[in-house]
């Protein structure tokens, strides 16, 4: 996410979830990897560095439904998270692999990648920003005339 410099008029992060969920916009925000002990807590990668979608109540959807945070705290590079939903390994076990998503969180200070496509760039002085190719397009460019 890029910090935003100048406030806008936002509504609060429940608001930005319904709407989301109406629209059936959703995000991966993290992806279950194993089983942690006997009880059903599970180990957990998150995908992005929003680690309230982890905290206790926060609720994430896979293909099967709803996941409720009971619990969570950090391990290595990754958290064990314990569900409501889920309380044995087995149960974990058939969580393995799968992506947990949850509609995107409406923040007043910065800006998403979504947000970012297409907007025109500014520097100073107003003036639109020369656009400079990557490098690479000119990969991209290689690669289409081979075909």
């Amino acid at each position: 996410m890029i910090p935003r410099s100048t406030s806008s008029s936002s509504t609060p992060d429940g608001d930005a979830g319904a709407r989301a969920a109406e629209a059936g916009t959703v995000w991966r925000w993290a992806a279950c990897s194993k089983p942690h002990g006997l009880a059903g807590e599970m180990v957990v990668q998150l995908l992005s560095d929003r680690t309230e979608r982890v905290a206790k109540g926060s609720v994430l959807y896979h293909e099967g439904g709803a996941l409720t945070v009971r619990s969570s705290r950090p391990h290595q590079d990754r958290y064990l998270v314990r569900f409501d939903e889920v309380s044995s390994r087995e149960q974990c076990d058939a969580l393995r692999g799968r992506t947990l998503t949850a509609p995107p969180l409406d923040d007043a200070d910065g800006y998403w990648v979504h947000e970012l496509v297409g907007a025109t760039v500014v520097v100073h002085d107003l003036s639109p920003a020369r656009r400079r190719p990557s490098p690479a397009e000119s990969l991209l460019g290689r690669a289409q005339r081979r075909r």
